[in-house]
């Protein structure tokens, strides 16, 4: 729902990710909620596709982003944690905003961080 929120609110380029073990039973929900909402986000270049957290770079999408909306990432272990980071920082330009939305579930997030810069 971030990035649709995202997309209706002017994003000139969306990508809905996940990357998550339930990857290929979520990414056709994410394109049918992507096609529902269509008509709100004229004018935005949007899809859908897989991201796994600490990929190779040449399986990120092309191009770094000026903003990324994180919801419900900041699960799993320090590993996982620092695999998100990485991930985060090849997708961002340097100085665009990172935004997490997440529960507090395992080790915080801001150790993970400082080893991915």
């Amino acid at each position: 729902a971030c990035g649709l929120y995202a997309g209706a609110a002017g994003a000139g380029r969306l990508l809905l990710t996940e990357g998550g073990d339930d990857a290929a039973r979520l990414l056709p929900l994410l394109r049918s909620n992507l096609e529902d909402n269509a008509p709100l986000l004229d004018g935005c270049a949007a899809s859908v596709s897989a991201l796994h957290w600490g990929c190779a770079a040449a399986e990120l999408p092309a191009g770094r982003f000026d903003l990324v909306l994180g919801s419900d990432v900041a699960w799993g272990d320090e590993e996982a944690h620092n695999a998100l980071c990485a991930t985060m920082a090849e997708l961002l330009r340097r100085d665009a905003p990172l935004v997490v939305l997440a529960m507090e579930r395992g080790p915080p997030l801001d150790e993970a961080a400082e080893h991915a810069t």
